[in-house]
């Protein structure tokens, strides 16, 4: 699962490059549709879920979640928060990869804890 999917690069290249079952899921109606039209064209099956992480259903459980960029749209007010979503989504044994290009000047990890 990637959160926050974009335009579908890591989803696409995972499930075309490694096999993977790939899902990504974006707010974005028009990047959901590019990501889908794009999929289709170059022959890559991937999911493509238009909607808020937090409404992906909860029996849907992941082996590997990623969230590329995706902590500075949640805010540290509601990073704790997400980081609980995020951990209802994976399996026990789940991988979490998390990148993020910066917070607030003056923020630390602390802040958050």
């Amino acid at each position: 699962l990637d959160i926050g999917c974009g335009w579908g690069t890591l989803v696409r290249h995972a499930a075309k490059k490694y096999g993977a079952k790939a899902t990504g899921v974006t707010l974005s109606v028009e990047g959901a549709a590019w990501c889908k039209e794009n999929n289709k064209k170059d022959g890559v099956d991937t999911e493509i879920l238009c909607m808020d992480y937090r409404d992906i259903p909860k029996d849907r459980k992941f082996d590997k979640v990623s969230s590329i960029e995706m902590a500075e749209h949640v805010g540290l007010a509601n990073f704790q928060l997400y980081l609980n979503g995020v951990k209802n989504l994976m399996k026990d044994d789940g991988i979490f990869l998390i990148q993020v290009a910066g917070l607030r000047q003056g923020s630390n990890w602390e802040d958050v804890a």
